[in-house]
């Protein structure tokens, strides 16, 4: 359960002051995005293991495949015609295919996200190295990364096809829009529903309706950080959102639906389940933007929770990523940046990060700035990368380990460069 707290901070800072270059020395030439062409997903050094050679492609002359497009349309049940390699070991220039009716096409492998060949799913990615495209085996990385997280008690989520805990619409109704109905009988709550959200409340349809395009937009921003594709569904059917006008009716809703006790000092909840749910609650207070902010926080909290595994991502990346993407959507909001300038203050007086790196369950409150910061200084330098570390820390690997693969530094040296970009010298964590 993670909680959304105030706290004060006066003026703002212009996040992310000299982040250009700095950490980029350092990161590994291939991971630096060489990327040739826009929009268009690279090979990660921690990705290579998973390419398919040449020998063992399965991409052949009369292969049965679909297509996933990069603008999520979808071509089903091709046969492949002619498949043009690349100069370099396993790498595709483009695909000829052929529908049912005899209808012929070119693919262009960048226009190409994912290719299912006999149901097998292998991802398109442009290798930067040879500025042509390969294909990932996203099967054999599931079967790798499920031994790993099994020997630490973890596992992948999966998806409905097997057997997984997708839940109906109906079934959230039942157990909480109906719940919440019969504690405020008095009270006129309207549902919105979108693709991925289940959004109750009792606050002005105004309100409510431009709350709702924010948490869209959160999940649409996340999706491509992470590389999802524009079809995912990340949650168990809908992600379930109870917001309320008034902080007694959130308190009240805790207590009678949740079964938690109340938490004074929180505007927001995320309640993560083990079986994938998640139920985030909240209420308006009286800053409009803020609590935008803060729901589109706790919010991603909920979809971090589900992406990958079960497993979990230390405090400093969670907060720092939730208060990233808030910033993100919801500008308007002085929140993210009051923290970061509060926290560089206090980080500048003690030279330190105050032991960031090593909390043992949530972070402290003023280092929600320096998380939020570190974060964005990691996102500008290697968006992709940054990506790519949270699914390495999801798939089993350590942080520590996953920040020396993708960026090539250590904590300590990550502390350095970001205190060096804020004019924080000699920054220890």
């Amino acid at each position: 359960m993670h909680d959304f707290v105030r706290f004060s901070g006066v003026a703002l800072m212009s996040a992310g002051l000299c982040i250009a270059a700095t950490l980029s020395r350092a990161a590994p030439a291939q991971n630096r995005g060489k990327t040739a062409r826009a929009g268009v997903r690279t090979v990660l050094k921690s990705e290579r293991d998973y390419l398919v050679g040449a020998a063992d492609s399965p991409l052949v002359a009369g292969a049965k495949v679909d297509l996933l497009f990069q603008n999520g349309k979808r071509l089903d049940g091709m046969v492949v015609t002619d498949v043009r390699s690349g100069t370099a070991d396993g790498t595709l220039r483009s695909l000829g295919v052929k529908s049912s009716k005899g209808k012929r096409q070119n693919i262009r492998p960048d226009t190409v996200a994912r290719i299912l060949i006999a149901r097998k799913p292998f991802d398109v990615l442009l290798d930067a190295d040879s500025n042509e495209f390969v294909l990932l085996d996203l099967a054999r990385r599931d079967e790798v990364v499920a031994e790993r997280l099994r020997s630490s008690g973890q596992r992948l989520w999966s998806g409905p096809s097997q057997g997984g805990p997708y839940r109906t619409v109906a079934e959230y109704k039942r157990d909480y829009v109906d719940k919440v109905q019969a504690l405020f009988r008095d009270q006129a709550f309207q549902l919105n529903e979108t693709q991925y959200f289940l959004f109750y409340s009792n606050i002005s349809p105004d309100q409510a309706e431009g709350v709702v395009a924010d948490l869209d937009r959160m999940y649409v921003e996340l999706g491509k950080l992470f590389g999802l594709l524009k079809e995912t569904n990340i949650w168990r059917g809908k992600c379930v959102v109870l917001a309320f006008a008034e902080k007694s009716e959130f308190e009240r809703c805790e207590v009678e639906v949740m079964g938690r006790p109340p938490n004074p000092t929180a505007q927001g909840l995320c309640h993560p389940f083990e079986d994938g749910k998640v139920v985030v609650t909240c209420y308006r207070g009286s800053d409009p933007n803020f609590f935008r902010s803060m729901l589109v926080h706790e919010t991603t909290h909920g979809f971090v929770h589900l992406y990958r595994s079960n497993a979990g991502v230390p405090s400093w990346i969670n907060e720092g990523l939730a208060d990233w993407v808030a910033n993100l959507v919801v500008s308007e909001s002085t929140v993210v940046p009051r923290r970061q300038r509060d926290a560089l203050a206090k980080a500048r007086a003690m030279g330190s990060m105050g032991g960031m790196f090593n909390a043992q369950g949530n972070i402290d409150v003023w280092q929600y700035g320096l998380a939020s910061g570190l974060t964005e200084f990691l996102i500008q330098t290697n968006l992709q990368a940054y990506g790519g570390l949270i699914t390495l820390v999801k798939e089993g690997v350590t942080w520590q380990d996953a920040l020396r693969e993708l960026y090539g530094v250590t904590p300590e040296e990550l502390a350095a460069e970001y205190g060096r970009s804020n004019g924080l010298a000699g920054l220890q964590p």
